[in-house]
Order: structure tokens, then C-alpha cells, then sequence
């Protein structure tokens, strides 16, 4: 009688430590079924080209969020702080410092010299492009961000352009020489685009996959404006 209580007991013993186990199991396979579904997107390679130097300047989390999204598009903008610094306005730390503490991101910056500067990791959404449309992708209406990498180029456009703004009196601080794009942004741009469009299937070197900001927002946006010349990114 002892004997059989006893392998009762056992049994019985083995019996919880399966249910335990398994409901441990289940619970395990739940929250890996959840993170997959969540899971950020990382291009095929996982950090930029060899050809491709970026210096790192890396906006805080708040200012983005994890990528689910493939990107199929590149977004291109202008930037300055020819508000605040008419006469110097290329500063990439006021750069920083106006992404920063107005809440929005871009990917890339180019500098002047053709820097190109790293704000917000390829797999997180930088928050770039805002309200807008294209006409391809009705799916993306004030969606764009999360289905693109966004690019800002250090330049400044023209004075009508720039009249919401800056006032006209600032414009007119500036150095002609400061308006507009340089050589080195071009061939830096050139560069960080074919790297991207190598790492990303969906994102075609077209203008209906690289487009300007004042492409998707039209009426509410104005860059990278009418100086920008396409033709030498090969658009």
C-alpha cells in the first residue's frame, strides 16, 4: 500500500512539473511570435558600406522609432539655420541641436564639404517627411516616413523658398556663396544614394522612388527647391 502511494505521489509530482514546463513553453513561444511580428527591419548589410564614411551624431531615441517597414523611397531636404545665423548658418551642431529639440530627425545630413553625417540609424524611422502624397503610392498618404530614408543637405534655396522661414531681411545677410548646393554635397549624395538603392530591393534609382520633400508636400514644403539640380544624381 505504501508502494503504491508512493508512485502516486511521484506521479503526481511528475505530472505538475509537465504542465509547469509546458505552460513556460507556451508563454516562451508567444513572446518570440510577438517580438517576430515587431521585429525592426536591418538592411542586408548591416552597417554602411566601406565607401561610405559617416560621422556619427546620433539623435536621442525620442526623436525616431523602431523600423517595421521596408523602405522604398529616399526623401531629400534642405537645412539650415539661416533663421538664427544668417551669416554662419552650416553649423552642424545647430543642425543637431534644431533636430533635436524640435522633436523631428532625418537619417543623413551632407555637409558642405561633403560630410556626410549619421543622425538616425538606417533601422529606425526618422520622423523627416510629415503630412503629404504621392501619387504612385496613395498607400503612403502622411505615411512616407515610415517607407523611407530621409536625407537633409546642409543649403539654403531661393529667397521666395525661404520666405516661410526666414524674413527677407535675414535672407539678405546671407553670402550668395551660401546659397544653393555644392560639388562635394553632389558627389557625397551620388555616393550614399548608390549605397543605399544597393542595399535596399525596393528603393529604385528613379524619381519615383527618390523624390524631394517638396514632391510629397507640395504646397506646404519647399525643398530641396528649384536649385537643386537632379541631373547630377543622375535624375
Amino acid at each position: 500500500m505504501k508502494k503504491e502511494m508512493k508512485n502516486i505521489v511521484i506521479g503526481i509530482i511528475v505530472l505538475i512539473v509537465f504542465i509547469v514546463a509546458g505552460v513556460h513553453l507556451k508563454q516562451r513561444m508567444a513572446s518570440q511570435l510577438a517580438a517576430s511580428k515587431e521585429k525592426p527591419v536591418e538592411p542586408s548589410s548591416s552597417k554602411i558600406t566601406k565607401s561610405v564614411e559617416t560621422i556619427e551624431y546620433d539623435l536621442p531615441l525620442s526623436n525616431s522609432e523602431k523600423r517595421v517597414e521596408h523602405p522604398t523611397h529616399v526623401v531629400l531636404h534642405f537645412t539650415s539655420n539661416a533663421l538664427n545665423k544668417p551669416q554662419d548658418p552650416y553649423l552642424i551642431e545647430d543642425a543637431y541641436d534644431i533636430f533635436k529639440e524640435s522633436g523631428v530627425s532625418t537619417n543623413y545630413v551632407i555637409g558642405r564639404s561633403g560630410e556626410i553625417y549619421s543622425f538616425v540609424p538606417e533601422n529606425r524611422v526618422a520622423y523627416h517627411a510629415g503630412k503629404g502624397s504621392l501619387s504612385d503610392f496613395p498607400e503612403y498618404n502622411d505615411r512616407l516616413n515610415y517607407y523611407s530614408i530621409g536625407i537633409e543637405i546642409l543649403a539654403i534655396g531661393t529667397c521666395e523658398e525661404m520666405s516661410t522661414m526666414i524674413p527677407v531681411e535675414n535672407f539678405d545677410l546671407i553670402d550668395s556663396d551660401l546659397v544653393g548646393y555644392t560639388e562635394a554635397q553632389y558627389q557625397a549624395l551620388n555616393v550614399l544614394i548608390e549605397d543605399i538603392v544597393g542595399r535596399y530591393p525596393g528603393i529604385k534609382k528613379n524619381r519615383a522612388h527618390i523624390v524631394g520633400h517638396d514632391e510629397y508636400s507640395t504646397g506646404r514644403k519647399t525643398d530641396p527647391g528649384s536649385l537643386f539640380d537632379w541631373s547630377k544624381i543622375g535624375l
